[in-house]
């Protein structure tokens, strides 16, 4: 038997599950080498922790481990249900929120943390207030941009157009929820799951998109269908469909900056505005562009993401090798 300790938190309503202690240490020279690595030698325990009966397929799981550079305060590492994952907005404002104010990250300037990620350097801010409520965190990232606006897509009878964003950090597909036929409401999330789904696949099998800078190819990691928030003093009201089927019922960080980028290209959000983004479950973060900028004649912002870490609990995780459903695939 083993044990793994975490500290959870939520953020919008998306679980967060930072590790604290019990995974082997690991001597590599990169993170994508430790990311590998972890992933083979305790990649079931990694699963497990976001998996029935521990967990469930919402929750991300974060390592903070060594950064790669040298002023990085920490890198992050980030693992889901289904393995390794890239990006998490609401995981680094969680994980940011818990280790700040459990004493896990102390960063070389007070309330600021610079962490290297799989996907670039990502900067996050977060000053911890007094008392156990929430903890308000904002971070940064590589600059989003709309690499195919208004890209028609046909699914079923519906003939939709689709605006094609690279958010920062993962490739994202923005659609008309009333013109897809898609209510933004938790207890429709069954259709929303399966348009999410057919737009992900016509995406994926009708057009090639690499990444902005390297060149890579890019699948869509997520279909964010869009419409009117019913309640004043929100922007815009979302439900996202991520790759491996998953309903996000919370406001996707991911799909809050490839928004912003999106009426940041419509001339509707200025350097300096605000964007309230709320999610199926009426919770909300926040976007703001910081600047805009341009890469080989291509538009790009700067996307600042807040929102609020709320701690959960603490857990000690125990683990028998003979346990059926820590070797699960």
């Amino acid at each position: 038997m083993f044990e793994v300790t975490t500290i959870d938190a939520h953020v919008a309503g998306g679980a967060v599950r930072l590790v604290t202690a019990g995974l082997p240490q690991l001597a590599a020279s990169s993170l994508e080498e430790r990311q590998r690595l972890l992933s083979e030698r305790a990649g079931p325990v990694l699963a497990a922790l976001a998996r029935e009966p521990r967990g469930h397929s919402g929750v991300v799981v974060v390592v903070l481990t060594e950064g790669d550079t040298p002023d990085a305060d920490a890198g992050m590492l980030l693992f889901r249900s289904s393995g390794a994952a890239t990006a998490c907005g609401h995981a680094i404002i969680g994980a940011t929120g818990l280790a700040i104010t459990r004493g896990v990250l102390t960063p070389r300037r007070h309330g600021i943390v610079r962490y290297d990620t799989v996907a670039g350097r990502l900067t996050a801010t977060s000053i911890a207030l007094a008392g156990s409520g929430p903890v308000p965190v904002r971070y940064t990232g590589p600059a989003a941009t709309v690499l195919q606006p208004n890209m028609p897509v046909n699914i079923g009878r519906r003939a939709l157009r689709t605006d094609v964003v690279w958010s920062g950090t993962e490739l994202v597909a923005i659609v008309d929820a009333e013109s897809a036929g898609v209510p933004l409401v938790s207890s429709r999330a069954l259709e929303l799951q399966r348009a999410g789904a057919d737009v992900i696949r016509h995406l994926n099998e009708s057009i090639r998109v690499t990444h902005p800078d390297s060149g890579a190819h890019l699948p869509i990691a997520l279909a964010v269908f869009i419409g009117p928030a019913p309640e004043s003093g929100m922007d815009i009201r979302s439900g996202t469909v991520r790759a491996d089927g998953n309903v996000e019922h919370t406001p996707s960080a991911e799909a809050t900056a490839a928004i912003a980028a999106v009426l940041s290209a419509m001339g509707l959000m200025p350097i300096g505005r605000r964007l309230v983004h709320q999610g199926l479950l009426g919770t909300t973060l926040f976007a703001t562009i910081l600047a805009m900028g341009d890469t080989d004649g291509r538009p790009t912002v700067d996307v600042e993401i807040g929102g609020e870490a709320w701690p959960t609990g603490d857990h000690l995780f125990r683990f028998e090798e003979a346990d059926p459903l820590l070797s699960r695939d």
